[in-house]
């Protein structure tokens, strides 16, 4: 994220963020954009899969499989 985006929410290292109707492609790697007016962007979302990455995250995040 970057640009006025990236200051529009409160986000910390650890937090879930969940975009919706972003569009993946190829832009030196894989990329996701959700700068038009379709795309929604969630901080902890009420969804079962949070808790499920947040503890992920505070066991050791990419050192343990999910």
């Amino acid at each position: 994220m970057w640009g006025s985006l990236s200051n529009l929410m409160n986000y910390e290292i650890g937090q879930v963020l969940a975009i919706k109707n972003a569009k993946v492609s190829d832009y030196g790697g894989k990329s996701l954009n959700c700068g038009d007016d379709t795309s929604a962007i969630y901080l902890n979302p009420s969804h079962p899969r949070t808790n499920q990455l947040l503890n992920w995250h505070s066991h050791g995040g990419v050192t343990q499989n999910l």
